[in-house]
């Protein structure tokens, strides 16, 4: 069951749904994104995605809106302004903001775009899943 993690700030949500699809702390993603929040900037997809496989993790990323494809993704949506989530493997959207607990899924009217979503596997998983499909297909 995922735990929803609150951003702090005006500028960390990508943090906290780091934190809630890593199942690491906000602490630990912040200190790797301090400057970017200080700056009032959010992460690019290549700093995300190195900093993921850099502690062990796979990843996907997927244009657009999309069913989920992964047992935890991240993903930035335009809600006033851009903004990050979480979504577990059936959908079910995690809101960082204090007032986001409405927004269950990436269809929400709220969210006016997805700009995109990364799918999240533990080093491996994602090899291992894509083994098994092959294998069911041969």
């Amino acid at each position: 069951m995922t735990k929803v993690i609150y951003q702090k700030g005006e500028h960390d949500s990508a943090v906290a749904a780091l934190a809630m699809a890593t199942g690491l702390s906000y602490d630990e993603v912040l200190d790797r994104f301090w400057g970017y929040v200080k700056a009032g900037r959010t992460p690019g997809i290549v700093t995300i995605t190195n900093w993921l496989e850099s502690l062990g993790f796979e990843t996907k990323t997927v244009a657009g809106r999309v069913k989920p494809f992964a047992p935890m993704h991240i993903a930035k949506v335009m809600w006033e302004c851009p903004h990050f989530v979480a979504m577990n493997g059936e959908g079910q959207v995690f809101d960082p903001h204090p007032h986001g607990h409405h927004h269950k899924k990436l269809d929400h009217p709220h969210f006016t775009k997805v700009f995109w979503v990364m799918g999240i596997w533990r080093e491996g998983a994602l090899r291992g899943l894509l083994d098994g499909i092959h294998m069911q297909a041969s």
